[in-house]
């Protein structure tokens, strides 16, 4: 059994250039994934068109590390903090909704989100398809929703809906909450 907990992170309201005629919207959010070893260690990754060419790269930020309680998981009070980091690194200061993964493989994980990633596609492979390809890195047997929009926002949604605890926080209140999440059927 993995010890260690990963959190699929989304920014709904992001402003994301669609790089259409509809430019900059909302409406799509931004995606990345954290990643929390059982000793406390955390790593945080997204993918983006953030090289010259807007082919797409994974980039990290530096953030807290966590806190672990008596339960073995982060705790809320350290958890909080890492979330209001990456509101202000990576999320432009917008309020964060997350699906939160337990026993999880923190080094397959790890691995697998330094490798060269495929070219960046708003359809076929954006930040929520790569933080969900970390994410399934760190334990076959998590539920796997049928994804049929690609959003970053919509891929959060699916994966809550599969009994992932929800965790939101709001950088403008500094509230965080996490929702009871149900995977026992897939953590076994």
């Amino acid at each position: 059994m993995y010890n260690d907990e990963a959190l699929l992170v989304t920014y709904p309201d992001y402003p994301v250039n669609t790089d259409t005629f509809y430019g900059y919207t909302e409406m799509v959010g931004h995606a990345g994934v954290l990643l929390i070893k059982q000793s406390g260690l955390t790593k945080y990754y997204e993918f983006g068109r953030y090289d010259p060419a807007m082919n797409g790269v994974v980039r990290n930020k530096r953030i807290p590390n966590a806190v672990i309680g008596s339960n073995g998981k982060a705790t809320p009070s350290s958890l909080k903090a890492i979330l209001r980091s990456l509101s202000t690194q990576s999320g432009k200061n917008t309020r964060i909704r997350a699906a939160y993964f337990i026993n999880m493989d923190f080094d397959k994980m790890l691995a697998y989100a330094i490798t060269e990633q495929p070219q960046y596609s708003i359809i076929s492979f954006n930040c929520g398809h790569y933080a969900q390809a970390v994410i399934l890195k760190g334990n076959p047997n998590v539920d796997r929703p049928l994804i049929i929009n690609p959003t970053p926002n919509n891929i959060v949604d699916e994966y809550i809906e599969e009994g992932n605890a929800e965790v939101l926080f709001s950088p403008t209140t500094g509230e965080m909450t996490i929702g009871k999440g149900d995977e026992s059927d897939a953590k076994e």
